[in-house]
């Protein structure tokens, strides 16, 4: 009993040269795209923690040095 679905490894198997390397380099492409995301967020996360820490201090001590304006 088949499901009807077929693979035809043997047509990926005889890929033309030019084809593999394309996706080879389409590939490597993504990996270097996702190598480069993860270590420049390893890099600004330590000061982007710090900025929002620093921008929620500033809103609380003008919020309680400006009891007119409501901090919603």
């Amino acid at each position: 009993m088949s499901s009807g679905i077929t693979t035809d490894w043997s047509g990926l198997l005889k890929m033309k040269k030019s084809n593999f390397r394309l996706l080879l380099l389409i590939a490597f492409y993504g990996l270097f795209l996702i190598l480069g995301a993860a270590i420049f967020s390893a890099i600004e996360s330590p000061l982007e923690v710090a900025d929002v820490k620093n921008m929620r201090d500033r809103k609380n001590h003008f919020l309680r040095t400006h009891s007119c304006i409501t901090g919603k």
